[in-house]
């Protein structure tokens, strides 16, 4: 009675990955066939998109010459861009488009006046008849794209076309080069005093540390049990450990001393030592280096 099961089950699975085998290509021949006609090349959006303009594809369903998006920034029909990928999907095709004209963001930092340059993409979600994909008509959902994507062979082309909008990222401020130079280096010596700061401040409290540090064995024990308490302290980058404070990681002793003040003075010692000898070892490596002479 196994035998025969087990052919059974067998026979099912061949046809179970053959009938997979079979639509996993016929997606992807659909969707290499469209990507020889829409990657990289420059297209004139023919509707309104929105984009976060944050570094990743903000999605935009199309409803007719509609677009429904919630993110900030929202561009007129006519934007260019370029292709980046086409998706098939089961009744829509996703575009995932980079519009060629960034954004600059102004923001200031200190005394300095400066520009984030912003890159934005799109994601359009176009419904599509399932028959159009199931039938894998390469030429009905090529036409369907056209209606919202004008495709062009070079950016210069899609410059030269009557619907692009005219849209330019405006051109960074005279100077702008030196201005962020000056910038850098004032971050660079705004660090190295925030890290000097630091670090003489666990110094100092390990100094005071050893000043009272008594040869008591009360003493003594509650330290090596500070130290242990906090054996696993650690800081994952600077900023972790710029912002660290003594107290939002100090523990309470066990019940079992708190009423003994030498143990229990020994035991914050203790902690305060491990968690400066953290700090210090975190923050040598923080320390920008110097400028490079001219």
């Amino acid at each position: 009675m196994k035998a025969p099961a087990m052919r059974g089950a067998a026979v099912a699975w061949v046809m179970a990955a053959g009938l997979f085998g079979v639509a996993r290509p016929a997606a992807a021949d659909l969707e290499d066939a469209l990507a020889e006609r829409w990657r990289d090349r420059f297209v004139v959006v023919s509707t309104e998109v929105v984009s976060g303009c944050d570094g990743g594809y903000t999605n935009n369903e199309l409803a007719g010459r509609r677009v429904v998006s919630r993110a900030a920034e929202h561009f007129a029909p006519g934007e260019l861009g370029r292709v980046h990928k086409v998706e098939v999907k089961r009744n829509r095709l996703e575009v995932l488009v980079d519009l060629v004209e960034g954004l600059l963001e102004p923001f200031d930092d200190g005394p300095f006046h400066l520009f984030e340059q912003k890159s934005c993409k799109v994601e359009l979600l176009i419904e599509v008849p399932r028959e159009a994909i199931k039938g894998r008509d390469v030429e009905a959902l090529d036409r369907l794209l056209v209606g919202y994507l004008e495709r062009y062979p070079s950016e210069q082309d899609a410059r030269g076309a009557k619907s692009w909008n005219r849209r330019r990222q405006p051109p960074l401020p005279r100077d702008y080069e030196r201005t962020r130079a000056e910038y850098e280096e004032w971050k660079r010596r705004q660090l190295a005093a925030r890290v000097g700061s630091a670090l003489d401040r666990a110094l100092g409290e390990l100094a005071e540390v050893r000043e009272r540090m008594r040869i008591d064995d009360e003493y003594l024990e509650g330290f090596a049990a500070g130290l242990v308490e906090q054996r696993h302290l650690t800081f994952y980058d600077c900023d972790d450990a710029l912002r660290a404070n003594f107290y939002g990681c100090k523990r309470s002793p066990p019940s079992l001393h708190d009423r003994d003040r030498d143990w229990v003075k020994g035991f914050d010692d203790g902690q305060l030592t491990a968690f400066d000898l953290e700090i210090v070892r975190r923050l040598r490596s923080c320390l920008p280096p110097p400028p490079e002479s001219r």
